[in-house]
């Protein structure tokens, strides 16, 4: 049952889940917080905490090692090349809004490090995109729980199924989305065999 695996973990397994990534950890946090498993604002902050060291990590593993990953991972470098425009007219934005893009979740950190960003205003402007991201996904979690209290009174006899089709759906997404990004690297690596005539 999701109560009983959000009190095995806590806060814990909500902090590795967000410094990993965690929209939907975040989510079925806040669910929990309407249970009264765990706090909202503890939800927040731990989920602020654990994104923002999670992206100041790929920022700097990007600013290190950015352009060499980026030659050899060619479904990176597509994603790589949408966040640099990005970057070019919207860096500010980009910064403290670029946990809510789908497909460029994860390496926009990465690409801002790679960039050459300055560290202190990514700092800045992470937290305080990390702090906007786990107010409105714990918000939006608790409001979906008092939803289904409210509406389905006994949602706790199928919130393992609910967790299980939120799990399969994130799975088919996330093959999608991988699905894509190499088709996309695969015709970039055929263009440039064709523009050196290989």
């Amino acid at each position: 049952m999701l109560h009983d695996l959000i009190r095995q973990y806590g806060y814990i397994g909500l902090f590795i889940g967000t410094l990993l990534e965690g929209e939907t950890i975040m989510l079925l946090a806040g669910l929990a917080a309407q249970y009264g498993d765990l706090r909202l604002s503890a939800v927040v902050a731990t989920g602020f905490l654990g994104s923002l060291l999670g992206d100041q990590l790929f920022f700097y593993i990007g600013r290190r090692f950015g352009p060499a990953v980026l030659t050899k991972r060619l479904s990176w470098k597509v994603s790589a090349d949408k966040v640099f425009r990005l970057i070019d007219r919207h860096q500010s934005l980009l910064i403290v809004s670029f946990r809510f893009y789908y497909g460029l979740r994860s390496v926009t950190p990465f690409a801002i490090g790679a960039a050459r960003v300055g560290r202190g205003r990514f700092l800045v402007l992470n937290a305080v995109g990390a702090i906007v991201w786990s107010a409105v996904l714990g918000g939006l979690g608790f409001l979906f729980g008092r939803a289904f209290v409210i509406y389905f009174r006994n949602f706790r006899r199928y919130e393992l199924d609910f967790l299980v089709i939120l799990a399969f759906a994130g799975a088919v997404i996330w093959f999608t989305s991988l699905m894509v990004r190499r088709r996309k690297a695969a015709r970039l690596l055929q263009s440039d065999r064709d523009k050196h005539g290989e």
